[in-house]
């Protein structure tokens, strides 16, 4: 199962951990439906991507034990589909 974490430390909010574990799901069924996609061909260079590993999310399935973990980095996009759903609900 892939585990998507979003790392909103550069970001002012007010929201917790329940909300943001609910905002990583709505992320992983928004690519399910094509409106968004993970890109690794473009990463943030100056982007120290070794802060996942202080997430609480990160630590805690690293307790749960769920085997090896890998840390694959993507910036996430809109699909062209995206774009064009954006267009028509704004």
């Amino acid at each position: 199962y892939r585990h998507i974490i979003i790392d909103f430390s550069p970001c002012i909010h007010s929201f917790g951990m329940t909300d943001e574990l609910a905002f990583t799901h709505s992320i992983d069924n928004l690519i399910r439906l094509g409106i968004l996609t993970l890109n690794s061909q473009v990463l943030e260079l100056s982007y120290d991507y070794n802060n996942f590993k202080e997430h609480w999310y990160y630590k805690e399935v690293e307790k749960q034990g769920y085997g090896d973990m890998q840390l694959k980095k993507y910036r996430l996009e809109l699909t062209e589909f995206g774009e064009k759903f954006k267009k028509c609900c704004l």
